[in-house]
Protein backbone atom coordinates (compact mmCIF):
# COMPACT_ATOMS: atom_id res chain seq x y z
CA UNK A 1 0.00 0.00 0.00
CA UNK A 2 2.56 2.21 1.42
CA UNK A 3 4.31 1.94 -2.72
CA UNK A 4 0.93 2.76 -4.38
CA UNK A 5 0.31 5.67 -6.52
CA UNK A 6 -3.32 6.10 -4.97
CA UNK A 7 -3.89 9.61 -3.29
CA UNK A 8 -3.49 9.61 0.48
CA UNK A 9 -7.41 9.72 1.17
CA UNK A 10 -7.73 6.25 -1.09
CA UNK A 11 -4.68 4.78 0.80
CA UNK A 12 -5.98 6.29 4.28
CA UNK A 13 -9.29 4.35 3.31
CA UNK A 14 -8.25 1.43 2.29
CA UNK A 15 -6.13 1.05 5.55
CA UNK A 16 -9.59 1.72 7.60
CA UNK A 17 -11.15 -0.57 5.52
CA UNK A 18 -8.35 -3.30 6.12
CA UNK A 19 -8.90 -2.78 9.79
CA UNK A 20 -11.80 -2.58 10.25
CA UNK A 21 -12.41 -6.00 8.25
CA UNK A 22 -9.86 -7.39 11.52
CA UNK A 23 -13.38 -7.22 13.56
CA UNK A 24 -14.79 -9.92 11.07
CA UNK A 25 -11.93 -12.60 11.72
CA UNK A 26 -12.33 -13.35 15.30
CA UNK A 27 -15.73 -12.25 18.01
CA UNK A 28 -13.44 -10.46 20.48
CA UNK A 29 -10.41 -8.80 19.35
CA UNK A 30 -9.39 -7.25 22.19
CA UNK A 31 -8.52 -10.76 23.55
CA UNK A 32 -6.18 -11.34 20.27
CA UNK A 33 -2.78 -9.63 20.71
CA UNK A 34 -1.66 -10.09 16.82
CA UNK A 35 -5.03 -9.04 15.45
CA UNK A 36 -4.49 -5.36 18.54
CA UNK A 37 -0.88 -4.87 16.67
CA UNK A 38 -2.37 -5.36 13.22
CA UNK A 39 -4.91 -3.08 14.02
CA UNK A 40 -2.65 -0.44 15.46
CA UNK A 41 -0.13 -0.94 12.52
CA UNK A 42 -3.01 -0.42 10.16
CA UNK A 43 -4.33 2.84 12.01
CA UNK A 44 -1.10 4.35 11.91
CA UNK A 45 -0.68 4.06 8.08
CA UNK A 46 -4.09 5.51 7.98
CA UNK A 47 -3.73 8.40 10.25
CA UNK A 48 -0.34 9.15 8.27
CA UNK A 49 -1.94 9.45 4.97
CA UNK A 50 -5.12 11.29 6.43
CA UNK A 51 -2.42 13.90 7.78
CA UNK A 52 -1.29 14.21 4.16
CA UNK A 53 -5.24 14.65 3.03
CA UNK A 54 -6.35 17.36 5.46
CA UNK A 55 -3.31 18.56 4.23
CA UNK A 56 -4.03 18.79 0.41
CA UNK A 57 -6.90 21.62 -0.01
CA UNK A 58 -8.02 19.49 -3.73
CA UNK A 59 -9.37 17.09 -0.64
CA UNK A 60 -13.19 17.89 -0.04
CA UNK A 61 -14.51 18.36 3.61
CA UNK A 62 -17.27 15.70 2.98
CA UNK A 63 -14.34 13.02 2.48
CA UNK A 64 -11.99 14.39 4.97
CA UNK A 65 -15.13 13.92 7.58
CA UNK A 66 -16.51 10.39 6.49
CA UNK A 67 -13.12 9.23 6.35
CA UNK A 68 -12.44 10.74 10.17
CA UNK A 69 -15.65 9.63 11.16
CA UNK A 70 -15.17 6.10 9.96
CA UNK A 71 -11.51 5.84 11.59
CA UNK A 72 -13.23 7.14 15.07
CA UNK A 73 -15.46 4.13 14.50
CA UNK A 74 -13.46 2.11 13.73
CA UNK A 75 -11.20 2.45 16.49
CA UNK A 76 -13.79 2.11 18.79
CA UNK A 77 -15.20 -1.20 17.56
CA UNK A 78 -11.69 -2.97 17.56
CA UNK A 79 -10.20 -1.23 20.62
CA UNK A 80 -12.10 1.46 22.35
CA UNK A 81 -10.70 4.11 21.45
CA UNK A 82 -12.54 6.77 20.11
CA UNK A 83 -11.50 9.58 22.31
CA UNK A 84 -7.66 9.10 22.08
CA UNK A 85 -8.22 9.09 18.01
CA UNK A 86 -10.47 11.56 17.98
CA UNK A 87 -8.02 13.90 20.16
CA UNK A 88 -4.83 12.53 17.81
CA UNK A 89 -7.05 14.09 14.55
CA UNK A 90 -8.81 16.84 15.89
CA UNK A 91 -5.13 19.07 15.65
CA UNK A 92 -5.62 18.37 11.90
CA UNK A 93 -8.56 20.73 11.37
CA UNK A 94 -7.52 23.36 13.37
CA UNK A 95 -4.03 23.69 11.41
CA UNK A 96 -5.06 22.94 8.06
CA UNK A 97 -9.03 23.60 7.74
CA UNK A 98 -9.48 26.70 9.95
CA UNK A 99 -12.22 28.52 9.11
CA UNK A 100 -13.78 25.89 7.85
CA UNK A 101 -16.99 23.51 9.23
CA UNK A 102 -14.59 20.71 9.57
CA UNK A 103 -13.68 21.26 13.11
CA UNK A 104 -16.79 21.75 14.79
CA UNK A 105 -19.10 19.57 12.32
CA UNK A 106 -16.22 16.30 13.66
CA UNK A 107 -16.67 17.53 17.43
CA UNK A 108 -20.09 17.58 17.63
CA UNK A 109 -20.24 14.01 15.60
CA UNK A 110 -17.34 12.52 18.02
CA UNK A 111 -19.77 13.72 21.10
CA UNK A 112 -22.68 12.21 19.72
CA UNK A 113 -20.93 9.34 19.02
CA UNK A 114 -19.33 9.14 22.70
CA UNK A 115 -22.62 9.58 23.89
CA UNK A 116 -24.00 6.82 22.59
CA UNK A 117 -20.73 4.31 23.82
CA UNK A 118 -21.56 5.72 26.67
CA UNK A 119 -25.02 4.94 27.10
CA UNK A 120 -25.00 1.69 24.82
CA UNK A 121 -28.25 0.34 23.38
CA UNK A 122 -29.86 -1.94 26.38
CA UNK A 123 -33.40 -0.36 27.37
CA UNK A 124 -31.63 -0.56 31.04
CA UNK A 125 -29.05 2.03 31.92
CA UNK A 126 -27.21 2.85 34.91
CA UNK A 127 -27.40 6.32 36.90
CA UNK A 128 -24.11 7.26 35.34
CA UNK A 129 -24.35 5.70 32.02
CA UNK A 130 -27.41 7.87 32.06
CA UNK A 131 -25.41 11.04 33.31
CA UNK A 132 -22.53 10.93 31.06
CA UNK A 133 -24.87 10.34 27.93
CA UNK A 134 -27.02 13.45 28.53
CA UNK A 135 -23.94 15.47 29.37
CA UNK A 136 -22.30 14.20 25.66
CA UNK A 137 -25.38 14.90 23.88
CA UNK A 138 -25.78 18.67 25.11
CA UNK A 139 -22.27 19.20 24.25
CA UNK A 140 -23.06 17.16 20.90
CA UNK A 141 -25.57 20.00 20.80
CA UNK A 142 -23.64 23.04 21.50
CA UNK A 143 -20.47 22.11 18.67
CA UNK A 144 -23.29 21.42 16.60
CA UNK A 145 -24.94 24.36 16.43
CA UNK A 146 -21.78 26.52 16.44
CA UNK A 147 -21.13 24.51 12.80
CA UNK A 148 -24.44 24.94 11.78
CA UNK A 149 -24.36 28.91 12.27
CA UNK A 150 -20.73 28.79 10.16
CA UNK A 151 -22.27 27.19 7.57
CA UNK A 152 -25.84 26.88 7.45
CA UNK A 153 -26.20 25.68 3.89
CA UNK A 154 -23.73 22.64 4.28
CA UNK A 155 -26.41 19.33 5.03
CA UNK A 156 -23.40 17.61 7.25
CA UNK A 157 -24.23 19.65 10.74
CA UNK A 158 -27.80 19.09 10.59
CA UNK A 159 -27.57 15.09 9.52
CA UNK A 160 -25.75 15.12 13.13
CA UNK A 161 -28.10 16.58 14.82
CA UNK A 162 -30.53 14.16 14.13
CA UNK A 163 -28.62 12.18 16.50
CA UNK A 164 -28.36 14.32 19.30
CA UNK A 165 -31.27 13.16 21.07
CA UNK A 166 -33.80 16.12 20.57
CA UNK A 167 -36.78 13.93 20.07
CA UNK A 168 -39.24 13.12 16.71
CA UNK A 169 -40.69 16.62 15.46
CA UNK A 170 -36.53 17.74 16.08
CA UNK A 171 -34.95 14.81 14.18
CA UNK A 172 -37.66 15.64 11.25
CA UNK A 173 -37.06 19.56 11.18
CA UNK A 174 -32.98 19.01 10.79
CA UNK A 175 -33.62 16.10 8.26
CA UNK A 176 -35.78 18.12 6.52
CA UNK A 177 -33.25 21.09 6.78
CA UNK A 178 -30.28 18.65 5.67
CA UNK A 179 -32.50 17.91 2.05
CA UNK A 180 -33.50 21.56 1.53
CA UNK A 181 -29.23 22.14 1.63
CA UNK A 182 -29.29 18.80 -0.88
CA UNK A 183 -31.66 16.98 -1.56
CA UNK A 184 -29.00 14.10 -2.86
CA UNK A 185 -27.30 14.12 0.33
CA UNK A 186 -26.52 10.69 1.18
CA UNK A 187 -25.50 10.72 4.55
CA UNK A 188 -29.49 12.29 5.08
CA UNK A 189 -30.85 9.52 3.37
CA UNK A 190 -28.69 6.48 5.46
CA UNK A 191 -29.14 8.35 8.95
CA UNK A 192 -32.56 8.82 8.33
CA UNK A 193 -34.04 5.42 9.16
CA UNK A 194 -31.65 5.16 12.35
CA UNK A 195 -33.03 8.45 13.52
CA UNK A 196 -36.52 8.08 13.34
CA UNK A 197 -36.78 4.74 14.50
CA UNK A 198 -39.52 5.08 17.11
CA UNK A 199 -37.29 3.23 19.34
CA UNK A 200 -35.57 6.39 20.22
CA UNK A 201 -38.61 8.81 19.16
CA UNK A 202 -41.61 6.94 19.76
CA UNK A 203 -44.76 6.67 17.34
CA UNK A 204 -46.42 9.60 15.78
CA UNK A 205 -49.02 11.44 17.11
CA UNK A 206 -51.31 8.72 14.47
CA UNK A 207 -49.89 6.06 16.31
CA UNK A 208 -48.30 5.42 13.26
CA UNK A 209 -44.19 4.30 12.39
CA UNK A 210 -43.05 8.68 12.40
CA UNK A 211 -40.55 6.76 9.80
CA UNK A 212 -43.61 5.89 7.32
CA UNK A 213 -45.00 9.13 7.89
CA UNK A 214 -42.32 10.94 6.89
CA UNK A 215 -42.00 8.72 3.92
CA UNK A 216 -45.63 9.20 2.88
CA UNK A 217 -44.91 13.31 2.86
CA UNK A 218 -41.91 12.58 0.91
CA UNK A 219 -44.01 10.37 -2.30
CA UNK A 220 -46.50 13.17 -2.17
CA UNK A 221 -44.28 15.62 -2.57
CA UNK A 222 -42.85 13.67 -5.18
CA UNK A 223 -39.61 13.73 -4.04
CA UNK A 224 -38.04 11.11 -6.30
CA UNK A 225 -35.22 12.28 -6.72
CA UNK A 226 -33.41 11.45 -3.35
CA UNK A 227 -32.84 8.04 -1.87
CA UNK A 228 -34.81 8.78 1.35
CA UNK A 229 -37.82 7.24 -0.58
CA UNK A 230 -36.51 3.97 -1.11
CA UNK A 231 -34.62 3.80 1.93
CA UNK A 232 -37.35 4.47 4.24
CA UNK A 233 -39.71 2.47 2.13
CA UNK A 234 -37.80 -0.35 4.17
CA UNK A 235 -39.13 0.68 7.54
CA UNK A 236 -43.06 -0.64 5.89
CA UNK A 237 -41.45 -4.52 5.80
CA UNK A 238 -39.64 -3.46 9.32
CA UNK A 239 -42.72 -1.58 10.98
CA UNK A 240 -45.44 -4.35 9.35
CA UNK A 241 -43.56 -7.31 8.66
CA UNK A 242 -45.15 -6.57 4.98
CA UNK A 243 -44.02 -5.25 1.93
CA UNK A 244 -46.62 -2.84 1.41
CA UNK A 245 -43.64 -0.37 -0.17
CA UNK A 246 -45.24 2.50 -1.25
CA UNK A 247 -49.15 2.51 -0.07
CA UNK A 248 -50.02 5.78 0.43
CA UNK A 249 -52.94 6.22 2.58
CA UNK A 250 -55.78 8.64 1.70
Amino acid sequence: METSKYNAWIKASAWLRYADALGFDVSHPLEKPEVIKTARDAFDHAYSDLAESYADPTVPLDALFLTTDYFLEVSQTLLKERKATYERIAPLAEKHRAGTVLGKWLEGRYLMESAWDARGTKPEVTAEQYRTYVKCLEEARTATRQAIEIAPNHPGPYVTMMSCGLGQEEVIKNLEAALACDPLYEEASRNAMAALNPIWVGDSDSGEDPRLVFLHKLVKKGEFSTRLPLLLAEATSASTGKCTFLTIPD
